[in-house]
């Protein structure tokens, strides 16, 4: 595909050999040209780095770091060893079809969009599974997201916004024009699970256009060492602590409206995460003193 701006697929991996040739198998077999695929191994302990390293000789390049820094930290590894003028963060566990990135790019060039993503199959642990994240027939896990099982993402770009904006979280596979990491600023470090969310409302809010292309052209995998499966508490306290970022650093860039769409995110979530904890076995002053722990304030 002569002409094509190069693509750079970021893959950080943390002690993942169980999946990670997959994952690299999708990555090399991406149709798009010209890319290049970079992995960043943060300090795994298995097998990962000598997995990957009989890939270096299909392009794939392999940073290490030497101890364990988190998925932020290796992101923005990746993003600035990148050369791309599109770029994608692709998880270790996950897989891409052939065609993904060529559909995907595609529409963005076609929509003069600066973000990009498509729909994705279920992969429950090593079963491929025909629902999906947003198309029908939906996975259970992810109809809360859209507040039903009929609704989808929209095609007008103004209303994708108000969706992710009230907090529904686009395809952690999207494709990204990398001038938005330069305008915007890379991955932040205060967050270790809501990053990505983050992220994706930054960009919004800064003016990004963003395309959703309703085929399903990749493998979503669901496990129970997946970050918010294996710790459900940590994640709802990184959305509670995204949400007031955005508040206290962003509500100059958002709407009247937006703002209260803003409030009432934090609000939900707070309420989510006391729910949580009063199911818990913690007594009121233990719950009274990991909220203080936290900074989570009523």
């Amino acid at each position: 595909m002569k002409g094509n701006r190069l693509l750079s697929i970021v893959i950080p991996a943390y002690n993942a050999e169980r999946w990670i040739r997959e994952t690299l198998e999708s990555a090399v077999r991406q149709t798009y040209e010209p890319k290049e695929i970079l992995v960043v191994d943060d300090g795994s302990s298995d097998q990962t780095a000598q997995i990957v390293e009989h890939y270096c000789d299909r392009g794939v390049h392999l940073f290490r770091n030497g101890v364990n820094r988190g998925a932020n930290y290796t992101y923005n590894f990746g993003l600035l060893h990148a050369n791309g003028e599109y770029l994608t963060f692709l998880d270790a566990d996950d897989v891409l079809m052939p065609q993904y990135s060529s559909r995907v790019i595609e529409a963005m060039e076609m929509n003069g969009a600066d973000i990009g993503f498509s729909d994705l199959f279920a992969l429950e642990g090593d079963v491929p599974r025909q629902t999906r994240l947003y198309g029908q027939p939906r996975h259970p896990s992810f109809r809360f997201i859209f507040g039903g099982e009929d609704h989808t993402f929209p095609s007008n770009p103004d209303l994708l916004r108000k969706m992710i904006l009230q907090g529904v979280h686009i395809s952690p596979r999207a494709i990204y024009r990398r001038s938005l990491f330069l305008d915007c600023g890379i991955e932040d470090r205060r967050l270790r699970i809501s990053h990505d969310w983050l992220r994706h409302v930054s960009f919004l809010l800064h003016g990004a256009k963003c395309v959703f292309v309703s085929e399903a052209l990749g493998y979503y995998r669901i496990h129970n060492a997946g970050n918010s499966q294996k710790d459900p508490l940590a994640s709802l306290i990184d959305q509670c602590r995204a949400t007031e970022i955005i508040l206290s650093e962003y509500a100059h860039l958002m709407s009247s409206e937006e703002q209260i769409i803003a409030r009432q995110m934090r609000d939900a979530t707070r309420e989510r995460l006391f729910s949580h904890l009063a199911r818990s076995s913690l007594s009121n002053r233990q719950i009274a003193m990991f909220l203080i722990e936290h900074q989570i304030f009523i």
